[in-house]
């Protein structure tokens, strides 16, 4: 099977969250199981760069990149501006059997929705969370009412919808209720093969923090979305009863200055450690060397962080806007709902060695649950029912 894969940014811009990982490892998964899989991408790299190889292969991914006319502008609004993209679609488009469109609210989406339909090739779209409340909320909120109509097309020519949960699903449903007798449910997947051999650091040594402190690790995009000012706000209630440091890992978009300024009026900034952007086999080893994963975001697909700290054992306190109820499925730590019972379960796992370890095989389990294979078969299956 010739796959097709359209994502606004691919390896190696680690920067763009999550869907960077999970699309990169359903490819190369797919791959695996006898496909040729292409990714056609803009050359966003981050918020200052460019990737400046516009043909790739990496894993045996066929990678194609489009210049962005401004790639500020793709990064800050959303606004992916592919040059030749859809002369170079018009032209390949029958080359493939399936066209899998990652991301909702993109100029590159609308293109391949109609040139698929033109061409009567049955094309999927994932919307990878951007359909949730808090997402059309959060910024351009009257532009993405009016596009929720404009997009509908997507969903109405589609031959399936890709929803990450039951949650998502709901969400998708809410804006667009013909849709539900398209839309599979398939979860992010992990290859646990990469979490095998992962080693400790001293964390303590590296960032020079003080040995009876507990280490708690935050990891993702510095936004508004992801709720580290909730995070902030429960630690400042430990600061007196808990010698603990928050190592926030990842990308600053525009939420950087506005934490410094609350951990300074909280009264915990010697507690506070920002890594900046950090990935590969670095990232996994400071995963692996924290005591607890935290995540307080207001809105989530299915958190690909929260996965990979529970495949290297670190109990989870995530809140219920995470998206993620298998942490307290599974008992590999708490989900809460509020900023005080986040501290109280944070220092409840802290305290007690024995439910930290108890809750450390348990987020063993809930990684083996999400096996990149299974998920993958899936998405498999879905592919070859629609061809």
């Amino acid at each position: 099977m010739k796959i097709l894969y359209v994502v606004p940014y691919f390896v190696p811009a680690w920067s763009y969250g999550g869907p960077v990982k999970v699309v990169y490892d359903f490819a190369k998964e797919l791959i695996g199981q006898g496909h040729n899989v292409t990714v056609a991408t803009t050359d966003v790299l981050d918020s200052k760069s460019r990737n400046k190889k516009l043909r790739e292969t990496i894993d045996d991914i066929k990678i194609i990149r489009f210049k962005n006319i401004n790639n500020g502008v793709a990064r800050n609004l959303n606004f992916y501006t592919p040059v030749g993209f859809k002369k170079w679609l018009k032209q390949n488009i029958q080359d493939y059997d399936i066209v899998h469109i990652h991301e909702f609210f993109t100029y590159q989406s609308l293109v391949t929705c109609k040139i698929c339909s033109k061409a009567q090739k049955p094309y999927i779209i994932q919307p990878h969370g951007s359909l949730s409340q808090v997402c059309r909320k959060s910024r351009f909120y009257g532009i993405k009412t009016l596009a929720v109509k404009k997009f509908k097309r997507l969903i109405d020519t589609s031959s399936a919808v890709i929803a990450l949960n039951s949650a998502e699903k709901k969400d998708i449903l809410s804006i667009y209720p013909e849709s539900k007798s398209k839309i599979t449910i398939v979860p992010n997947g992990l290859n646990l093969d990469e979490f095998k051999n992962v080693r400790r650091v001293d964390l303590h040594k590296s960032y020079k923090i003080a040995k009876e402190n507990n280490i708690i690790v935050f990891i993702g995009r510095i936004h508004y979305k992801k709720g580290l000012d909730i995070s902030l706000e429960a630690l400042a209630l430990l600061k007196n009863t808990l010698n603990f440091t928050f190592i926030i890992i990842g990308p600053d978009e525009g939420e950087k200055n506005n934490l410094i300024k609350l951990a300074k009026t909280l009264k915990i900034q010697d507690h506070i450690i920002f890594t900046g952007l950090m990935s590969g086999i670095k990232k996994l080893e400071t995963l692996k060397s924290a005591d607890l994963s935290l995540l307080n975001s207001r809105s989530e697909g299915l958190p690909t962080t929260l996965l990979e700290s529970a495949a290297l054992g670190l109990p989870i306190v995530c809140s219920d806007g995470s998206n993620f109820p298998e942490v307290g499925q599974f008992e590999a730590g708490f989900v809460v709902d509020s900023k005080k019972q986040t501290a109280q379960m944070i220092k409840l796992i802290l305290n007690d060695n024995q439910l930290r370890k108890r809750l450390s095989q348990n987020a063993l389990k809930l990684a083996s649950s999400f096996n990149l294979k299974n998920c993958a078969q899936t998405l498999n299956k879905t592919y070859q029912s629609l061809i």
